[in-house]
C-alpha cells in the first residue's frame, strides 16, 4: 500500500545537503493530537518564512505531509540537518506512556515506521537508536532531536520526542515493515454513528454531526480529504458542496449529506 503523502511546501530550507544522509531524526511538533495536525502545521508553520524552521514529514494518526524535498536540508536539528531527514509528529514530549500507547499515537507511529522503514532501505540505515556519543562519532541510525541536543550541544535546548517515547516498540515496528511482516495499520470501514445519524452541517438537532462536537472533528476532516475539500474538521456549506460533487460522480444520492450508504463507497 502506497504511503499516504501529500506536499505543502516550505521556503524554510537549505538546498542541497552538505552531507549525505545517514539519519533519521524523530520530533514532536508540541500541538494537540488530531486528525489534521499535519496538514495544519505544514500549512500554518512551516509554510510561512516567519517560521524559519520546517522539516522533511509532519505525521499524523492518518497522513504525511512533505514539506522539504529529501534532496534538500531542512532547518530543524542544530547538528544533524545536513545529514538528516527529519520527521515531526503530533502531540508532545511530555506525553506519558499511556499517551504514547492511545489508538491515535499507535496509528500515528506505525504510519512513521512505514515512512521510516522506507527511508531505511533507500539510505541504508539501520533501524537503531543512537545514543548521543554514536551519532557524534558518524554512526547510522535514528535518534531524536534530544539526542542531537546531548551529542552537539543545547541550542535551542530541545528534549522531544520525550523521555515515554516508546522506542522499543517503535524501532520493531520499522524492522518489520523492512521485512514486509506487518500490514499497515487500517482504520474500521464501520459506519460509527446510530441509525438515523449522519454527517453533514450543523441543523440543531443532535442526528446532524458537523464537528462542533469534538469528537466528530477528526471524522470529518477524513471526510474533508476524501472530497478534496480543506480539512478544518467543521462539515460547513464547502464540504457538503464537496461531498454532493463526490456523490454525483460516484452515482450516488447527490444529497451532500455523509450516511452508511456513502460512508462505505469512500472506503473511510
Amino acid at each position: 500500500m502506497p504511503l499516504p503523502i501529500t506536499t505543502i511546501p516550505s521556503p524554510n530550507f537549505t538546498r542541497g545537503r552538505a552531507r549525505n544522509v545517514r539519519v533519521v531524526v524523530i520530533h514532536t511538533v508540541e500541538a494537540p493530537e488530531r486528525g489534521t495536525i499535519a496538514e495544519d502545521v505544514a500549512r500554518n508553520w512551516f509554510a510561512t518564512p516567519a517560521a524559519r524552521s520546517s522539516a522533511h514529514y509532519v505525521v499524523d494518526n492518518d497522513s504525511i505531509v512533505r514539506c522539504v524535498d529529501e534532496a534538500h536540508t531542512a532547518w530543524a536539528t542544530p547538528g544533524a540537518n545536513a545529514d538528516g531527514i527529519q520527521i515531526e509528529h503530533a502531540g508532545y514530549a511530555a506525553q506519558n506512556p499511556g499517551q504514547w500507547g492511545d489508538d491515535y499515537s499507535r496509528a500515528m507511529l506505525d504510519l512513521s515506521a512505514r515512512l521510516t522503514a522506507d527511508l531505511c532501505r533507500r539510505y541504508a540505515i539501520p533501524a537503531v537508536h543512537l545514543t548521543p556519543a554514536q551519532l557524534a562519532a558518524g554512526a547510522r541510525g535514528i535518534i531524536g532531536h534530544i539526542d542531537a541536543t546531548n551529542a552537539y550541544g543545547p541550542r535551542g535546548g530541545h528534549t522531544d520526542p520525550g523521555p515515554s517515547f516508546p522506542w522499543d516498540t517503535y524501532l520493531e515496528l520499522v524492522r518489520k515493515h523492512m521485512l514486509g511482516q506487518v500490514a499497515p495499520t487500517v482504520a474500521s470501514n464501520a459506519f460509527p454513528l446510530p441509525a438515523g445519524h449522519w454527517y453533514g452541517p450543523n441543523d440543531g438537532t443532535v442526528r446532524s454531526h458537523s464537528g462542533v462536537r469534538v469528537a466528530d472533528k477528526g471524522i470529518v476532516a477524513r471526510i474533508q480529504k476524501a472530497v478534496g475539500a480543506s480539512a478544518d474538521g467543521i462539515y460547513g456549506p464547502a464540504t457538503k458542496a464537496k461531498v454532493a460533487a463526490w456523490q454525483a460522480a460516484h452515482k450516488l444520492t447527490a444529497d451532500g449529506f455523509v450516511g452508511r450508504v456513502t460512508w462505505g463507497a469512500m472506503d473511510l
